[in-house]
């Protein structure tokens, strides 16, 4: 198990086990109303809607289209659990428990997430992690709003931790997310990450490591990538949110998607998160390795250098995962 501050989680078979402990300077009475009732439960979570009861019908208005879900366990002033899940997702269980602690009140917060979209764990780590640091200055009387800029800050840790976990080294990894195979890279790069984001997000940085690219940088743009010997193949942005994520479709089929997530490791440092999201294992195979060659030429553009291994890397590494038996 990993733990980072007050946070523990484990990573197993596609589910993350996370769990936060606190203790808060206050009542228990004082702390169940913070998890119960709605205008408190405002102040650093959401305003939730329908009956907090056994058995209740609850909608949790996160994201979008929300959550619509069940209270499953209630014990007055000891416990909280209810259902967690989009519509078409596994359903998991998010519990609050409270416990005597003296005059104090240790609080306890677990959820176990099936991982089904490339970027969790880290943003539901995060996302609780500040919840939770809300709910703790709400009971010691100082009440704050959920803070963008904390969970930002939240969410860089954490990757650094769980996205390395997964993926340890430079080579990728083929996982299955949602029941479809997805090639998975996380690198760190020596560079800021605005930099980075230019060269993951623009015509010229694309052009410059990967392909002749020329993109529509926007949510609902396209992108034109040109393979010598191959042609060229428009598909849209599906996702575009500077200076961190962009995810566009990479194929004819639909559920062949690239996703790029950038994470701040210092002033002058980038962890990169790549995902790639395809509809067969095989393919999966193929995309590792140019993945893989592609992703090994972004430092030396970053840099301003030519990649000295040349065209001829390509043929490496694809030996390289026959050899190590990593077309698994």
């Amino acid at each position: 198990m990993t733990t980072s501050n007050d946070a523990q989680w484990t990573i197993d078979n596609g589910v993350c086990k996370m769990r936060f402990e606190r203790i808060f300077q206050a009542s228990r009475e004082t702390v169940w109303s913070a998890l119960t009732d709605p205008d408190q439960l405002e102040k650093w979570f959401f305003r939730i809607q329908g009956s907090i009861e056994p058995g209740g019908s609850i909608f949790v208005p996160w994201e979008e289209p929300g959550l619509a879900s069940t209270i499953v366990e209630f014990e007055p002033m000891k416990t909280l659990a209810w259902t967690w899940h989009n519509p078409g997702e596994p359903e998991s269980i998010v519990r609050w428990e409270l416990f005597d602690e003296g005059r104090s009140t240790r609080f306890v917060l677990s959820h176990s997430l099936p991982i089904i979209m490339a970027n969790e764990p880290t943003d539901t780590l995060s996302g609780w992690h500040e919840h939770v640091n809300v709910l703790a200055d709400l009971v010691a009387g100082n009440e704050r709003a959920w803070s963008r800029e904390r969970w930002r800050a939240l969410k860089d840790q954490y990757a650094l931790t769980t996205e390395k976990e997964r993926v340890p080294g430079d080579t990728g990894i083929i996982e299955l997310i949602g029941g479809l195979p997805h090639v998975h890279f996380a690198r760190k790069i020596d560079a800021p990450l605005e930099r980075v984001w230019e060269a993951i997000s623009t015509s010229v940085g694309l052009s410059g490591w990967f392909t002749e690219t020329e993109i529509d940088a926007r949510e609902g743009g396209s992108i034109t990538m040109t393979f010598p010997g191959y042609g060229s193949f428009t598909f849209p942005v599906l996702k575009f949110e500077p200076p961190r994520t962009i995810a566009f479709q990479f194929d004819d089929d639909v559920r062949d998607v690239v996703r790029f997530d950038l994470y701040s490791d210092g002033a002058d440092r980038t962890l990169l998160v790549l995902t790639n999201q395809v509809g067969t294992e095989e393919a999966a195979a193929d995309h590792r390795v140019g993945w893989h060659y592609h992703l090994d030429r972004l430092p030396s553009y970053l840099a301003g250098d030519p990649d000295p291994r040349g065209d001829g890397h390509h043929a490496s590494v694809e030996q390289w995962y026959v050899t190590n038996r990593r077309f698994d």
